[in-house]
């Protein structure tokens, strides 16, 4: 195939969030210029000691010279600056220094990245910040697989979103919520659209019960004392009080008082 058929990878400048998309494209295009392009390169990845150019045999030299041309074209800032450290055409050193410096970086930065994504901060429970952190979560899991040139599984999502959720619909959605991320993620934003803030709503549900448990407590004191016994009186035969408290008992301490 005309390489110049082909449109040309973008230009690196050293970030590092970009190096595994951009590696991926450059060697693809440096493939496609020479057949033998993919196994220098391997080999160069896996060395440690500087790559000679004088070392090489001639088809490695001719496959260095090449990637050294098109690295030219392609670097930019404090990569070209690597580049042109390196002798002229020994382009098969600096992509080796270019893979040690920005590889140990990128993976580094993609395990920070994935340990963010598998154990984030707990969601707001009030429906605005809830999909405001959705996503950003998102966001972040899409950066990391755009740096890691892969994919989070589906299931993982799912679970790690049904963990987020607020308790009162978890359990529900953990018994018969749709089986897929996307199902799940429109399931519980449907729910965001009538009930406006969890967080509230758990407290009105709370002073509710609790109300209602004080309510019925109160009214069954109040029944007591309300109703009471009915008492009749040993001494004068009436209702309403005891013996030691009748009136006719006093009226007669009175009598014997006066007498």
């Amino acid at each position: 195939m005309d390489p110049r058929l082909l449109g040309r990878p973008p230009h690196f400048e050293g970030n590092e969030e970009s190096w595994s998309e951009w590696q991926f494209q450059a060697r693809a295009y440096l493939d496609t210029i020479d057949e033998n392009a993919a196994e220098a390169l391997d080999r160069a990845e896996s060395v440690t000691n500087p790559i000679l150019l004088g070392a090489l045999s001639q088809l490695g030299q001719q496959v260095s010279r090449k990637i050294f041309l098109v690295l030219t074209i392609l670097l930019k800032g404090p990569p070209l600056l690597l580049l042109r450290q390196c002798d002229r055409g020994n382009g098969l050193e600096c992509w080796r220094q270019l893979h040690t410096r920005y590889e140990r970086a990128t993976t580094n930065r993609l395990a920070s990245i994935l340990q963010a994504i598998l154990k984030p901060k707990a969601f707001p429970q009030d429906a605005m910040g809830f999909e405001t952190a959705l996503q950003d979560w998102e966001l972040l899991t899409s950066r990391w697989e755009s740096m890691a040139i892969d994919t989070l599984n589906g299931a993982v999502r799912r679970q790690l979103l049904l963990e987020q959720t607020p308790a009162n619909i978890r359990v529900q959605l953990t018994l018969s919520g749709p089986d897929s991320y996307e199902g799940l993620r429109s399931a519980v934003l449907n729910y965001m659209v009538n009930a406006k803030d969890w967080s509230s709503q758990h407290v009105g549900d709370a002073m509710e019960v609790d109300a209602l448990t004080k309510g019925k407590g109160k009214g069954k004191d109040k029944d007591k004392k309300g109703k009471g016994k009915t008492v009749t009186c040993w001494t004068c035969g009436k209702e309403g009080h005891i013996s030691r408290d009748c009136p006719s008992k006093t009226g007669d301490k009175a009598s014997i008082h006066e007498v």
